[in-house]
């Protein structure tokens, strides 16, 4: 049940970095950052966590995904990457209780920032809600043969997001 002291926050960090980084330093990072953030939630004031988790995808070069479910600093990984990485995409999202998302915010970016601060590496953070606030009007839905294009779109909506 979500009760009015809900909280979720996504964010994008882009790193890119000067100079391919070793997946066991991304690894180690990832997994500090996790329970970091969980341990600074749970002292800021969390009454409950329901899950703080990131994704690194790397590509070709495979994917990591961290996440924890407390401040035990038991965070769990899944996935592996293969070779150095130049330039890091990580997607963060943090659900949980008794933090306003503004509060959430205040100690996420900066442990990001922090923690994942390459010598010589250039970080940027997105708001994912902040950068997918937009009107969704109402979407067209073409249907067979009215379209004047033939085409066989079984009604579909089109997907614009």
């Amino acid at each position: 049940m979500i009760t009015s002291d809900f909280s979720a926050y996504a964010v994008r960090a882009i790193v890119h970095l000067p100079a391919p980084v070793m997946p066991e330093q991304v690894r180690v990072r990832l997994v500090d950052l996790m329970n970091s953030i969980a341990s600074e939630c749970e002292r800021a004031g969390a009454t409950l966590i329901g899950h703080i988790k990131c994704v690194l995808d790397a590509g070709e070069n495979g994917f990591l995904a961290v996440s924890v479910t407390d401040a035990s600093a038991n965070a769990t990984v899944r996935g592996e990457i293969k070779n150095g990485i130049g330039e890091l995409n990580i997607v963060f999202n943090v659900l949980l209780y008794g933090l306003t998302r503004s509060r959430v915010q205040e100690i996420v970016d900066p442990l990001v920032k922090m923690r994942m601060s390459f010598e010589g590496a250039r970080i940027k953070l997105e708001d994912l809600e902040k950068e997918h606030q937009h009107e969704h009007g109402p979407v067209p839905i073409r249907m067979d043969g009215l379209d004047g294009s033939g085409g066989r779109d079984h009604g579909r909506q089109d997907d614009h997001c």
